[in-house]
């Protein structure tokens, strides 16, 4: 899905993110491991948006 985004019909996408592209997978990962690891222990009910900014504009 990313490819089709990427390389046809996304410049409507990208231009309503701030930070100019779509996120890559270790940025997704990343978020991920924060919210199982032992530091988010209090952390809850949240929604953790990795979107680049595309919620701020």
């Amino acid at each position: 899905m990313r490819v089709a985004l990427v390389t046809g019909g996304s410049s409507g996408i990208l231009s309503a993110i701030p930070a100019g592209r779509l996120a890559t997978p270790g940025e997704i990962a990343r978020g991920v491991a924060f919210l199982v690891a032992d530091e988010s222990a209090f952390v809850n009910g949240i929604t953790l948006s990795i979107n680049g900014g595309k919620y701020m504009a």
